[in-house]
């Protein structure tokens, strides 16, 4: 009498029948990645996890991927690394400050930090916080527009009035 094991597949959805020898022998290691949705046609099953190809991530190779993997210098937000201090490039491949000080600074080689330009900030030095150049009516400093006497407003655009207009509007 052969000794016949029922092995249900839930993975599967169906039932088999195996002898004990032929279920010793079974090769499990390709796995099922069908829950994965088989790996979402960007990688392939091992063990029962997907493997993907260059260019996609995820528990699935469903999201998209970043070039080389960041470097492992940075984060990988859809598709686009985003790098550590210190790091930089589209693969966070490369030792400068982020996003190159946006050519409003000069990058510090020790603490990859931004030194901004007079009227730049952020750790980008990304942001003007002299709007419009003060209007031509101010000078830019690094607490925003400094006005002439003839001019106020964040960005010395308005005229003032002389002797606050006598009290008349």
């Amino acid at each position: 009498m052969q000794l016949t094991i029922l092995v249900v597949l839930a993975l599967l959805g169906r039932a088999l029948s195996y002898s004990l020898d032929e279920l010793l022998s079974l090769d499990l290691t390709d796995g099922d990645c069908s829950k994965f949705k088989d790996c979402s046609g960007h990688g392939k099953c091992a063990n029962s996890v997907c493997e993907c190809e260059a260019g996609w991530a995820g528990e699935d190779c469903a999201a998209k991927g970043c070039p080389n993997h960041c470097n492992k210098q940075g984060l990988c937000v859809q598709g686009a690394c985003r790098c550590n201090l210190g790091f930089t490039g589209v693969d966070c491949s490369q030792k400068g400050c982020m996003n190159h000080c946006n050519g409003h600074g000069n990058c510090n080689e020790k603490t990859f930090t931004c030194e901004c330009e007079t009227g730049w900030t952020q750790k980008d030095c990304s942001v003007n916080i002299c709007p419009e150049d003060c209007s031509g009516h101010g000078v830019c400093s690094n607490n925003g527009c400094a006005c002439d006497f003839t001019h106020e407003g964040i960005d010395c655009g308005i005229l003032k009035c002389p002797n606050n207009c006598n009290y008349h509007g």
